[in-house]
């Protein structure tokens, strides 16, 4: 077993899409973990807090819903 640091602030929204876990919440930034190396890449400055994160039923999509939704 293992702690993941994802977030200094409110994590919304957390997905395993394959081997990622994917997260996000107030800060705007999309964390990607790898699973098995724990690797950590982001997506930074993303337009609003994330609210949802869902993939397609094959994993090789996902979609991230914001506050604003960009509004």
């Amino acid at each position: 077993m293992f702690l993941l640091k994802v977030s200094n602030s409110l994590v919304n929204g957390s997905l395993f899409v394959g081997s990622y876990l994917l997260s996000g919440g107030e800060e705007a930034v999309l964390v990607l973990w790898q699973h098995h190396t724990h690797h950590k890449q982001f997506l930074p400055r993303l337009g609003g807090p994330i609210v949802h994160l869902t993939a397609s039923p094959d994993d090789k999509l996902f979609a991230v819903s914001h506050k604003d939704n960009g509004g």
